[in-house]
């Protein structure tokens, strides 16, 4: 029946929301309502924390590889371009930038609300499809973007 295994799925959803929940607080070492990089490798050592990942199918030895993806966000910095001596147009004769601009990247830290952090490990789950999203995030971190 439809209807038995929805409510199965919600109670199933309500009781990882708990353990979520016991875990967050016990990793928001600040009592912040925020939770940082640090804190959130600090699941590893919260036996509920780990059985909610467990039940999540994420792996105690995934969480590193979690973390940096849910916390860190890559900035782009484009570095003034220079043109040389000889052809002041270097810019413009390679599209709009000069061949020797350089693009640096800056990894910004992120803190999340219990929300943000119920979605981010929700999203991280094995059983989820890739989107195009997940691939063009994967590309732009391995060649940078476009």
């Amino acid at each position: 029946d439809a209807t038995a295994k929805g409510e199965k799925n919600r109670m199933q959803a309500d009781s990882i929301r708990e353990d979520l929940r016991v875990a967050f607080d016990s990793i928001d070492a600040d009592n912040s309502g925020y939770i940082s990089h640090d804190e959130f490798l600090g699941l590893v050592s919260v036996k509920e924390a780990q059985q909610a990942l467990q039940n999540l199918g994420i792996g105690v030895e995934q969480v590193k590889t979690v973390a940096s993806h849910v916390f860190f966000t890559r900035d782009n910095t484009t570095t003034t371009p220079t043109t040389s001596k000889n052809n002041k147009n270097d810019a413009s004769a390679a599209g709009g930038e000069a061949p020797d601009s350089k693009t640096s990247f800056a990894m910004t830290e992120r803190h999340l609300t219990f929300e943000e952090f119920v979605a981010e490990i929700m999203q991280q789950r094995p059983d989820q499809p890739a989107t195009v999203m997940h691939v063009k995030d994967i590309s732009s971190e391995w060649v940078g973007d476009a």
